[in-house]
């Protein structure tokens, strides 16, 4: 497992948004491998609360497609409102049943299914934050 160069003063602050308890704290282990500082929230109103309090320095959010109440779609309309920028990825475990429209419209940056390999996501995310911290500093 290849992990982030170390010499990066801050490590990636992630948030990750699954209904599935065990799926969030798995993906937060397998993130912490990489040096990133996940959180969890456990449905799309939690993780609008988590993106919306003053402290919140997240670079990222991945959120699981199917959820019950808020599912990710209208979790990353509403967030991407409030942080037009953020790097927001879906996941699903039914890729196949997703229609690409779907998540472009909702203004996802990506999707991925939940079976791809930790390091396709980091990839992408490593990619997605750079540019992402890059605008803010510019903006700042």
């Amino acid at each position: 497992m290849t992990k982030i160069n170390a010499k990066r003063k801050k490590p990636y602050q992630l948030l990750i948004v699954d209904d599935h308890p065990l799926v969030c704290e798995s993906l937060k282990a397998l993130f912490v491998n990489y040096h990133y500082k996940p959180a969890v929230a456990f449905s799309g109103e939690e993780a609008l609360k988590k993106l919306s309090q003053k402290d919140n320095d997240f670079d990222a959010v991945l959120v699981d497609i199917c959820m019950p109440k808020m599912n990710g779609y209208e979790m990353a309309i509403k967030a991407r409102e409030l942080f037009p920028a953020l790097p927001i990825i879906g996941l699903s475990g039914y890729l196949h049943e997703v229609q690409s429209n779907d998540w472009v419209h909702a203004g996802m940056d990506s999707i991925f299914s939940k079976a791809n390999p930790i390091s396709f996501l980091h990839q992408a995310l490593q990619k997605k934050i750079k540019r992402y911290r890059t605008e803010l500093n510019a903006s700042a």
